[in-house]
């Protein structure tokens, strides 16, 4: 991976975690207040759940290519 491969993908994997943080630390709170009835990582747990399904399918399309 050259240089700008790999500052792209810490300034997404930067994005990513700020983003997981703000969810998980939106969600604790409503589930804190009483506004809503679940776990409090419930939140969490999906988005890293989805962001590993994205991971999968981004490198299922990198592997087989796009442009084919």
């Amino acid at each position: 991976m050259d240089k700008k491969g790999f500052a792209l993908f810490l300034a997404v994997s930067i994005l990513f975690i700020m983003g997981v943080v703000m969810v998980f630390n939106t969600t604790s709170a409503e589930i804190l207040d009483g506004a809503v009835h679940r776990d409090i990582h419930y939140a969490l747990i999906k988005q890293i759940l989805y962001a590993a399904v994205g991971l999968f399918l981004a490198t299922m399309v990198y592997l087989i290519g796009y442009d084919s």
